[in-house]
C-alpha cells in the first residue's frame, strides 16, 4: 500500500472524492504521482457510484452531499460529469444518465432544490 491510499481507509467516501479531486486539479510536477491521483479520482468515482447502488441510497441526496447522516460539501457539475464519464467508460448504462442528469441540472443553475429528477 503506497501512502496516497493509506488515508483513503478511513476517509468519508464523498470527502475523499473532493481530496482526490482538488489534488489533480491543482496539479504535481511529478507525473507519477499525478497518474496515481488521477487513478484514485476515477476509483473514488467507482466507489461512489457503487455505494449509490448498493445501498439504494437517494442520488439527490448523494448529490447534495447527504450521506448515511452526514452532511459534506455538494458535489459541483464538474463532479457529476466526471463520476457519470467514469460510469460510461465502465459500461455502468443503469446509472450514466441519472448522473449526466443531475450534471446538467447543476450546470443550468439548478441547485437541486427544485427539479433534479
Amino acid at each position: 500500500m503506497n501512502g496516497l491510499q493509506g488515508d483513503q481507509e478511513n476517509m468519508h467516501p464523498i470527502l475523499l472524492f473532493h481530496k482526490r479531486k482538488s489534488q489533480v486539479i491543482n496539479g504535481t510536477d511529478n507525473s507519477t504521482v499525478h497518474q496515481v491521483l488521477l487513478d484514485d479520482l476515477h476509483k473514488a468515482s467507482l466507489g461512489l457510484i457503487q455505494i449509490q447502488k448498493v445501498y439504494d441510497i437517494d442520488l439527490k441526496q448523494l448529490v447534495l452531499g447527504h450521506f448515511l447522516g452526514t452532511i459534506t460539501k455538494p458535489l459541483s457539475h464538474e463532479d457529476l460529469f466526471l463520476i457519470g464519464s467514469v460510469a460510461w467508460a465502465n459500461e455502468m448504462y443503469d446509472v450514466v444518465l441519472s448522473w449526466l442528469q443531475y450534471a446538467e441540472d447543476a450546470l443550468s443553475g439548478n441547485s437541486g432544490k427544485e427539479k433534479l429528477l
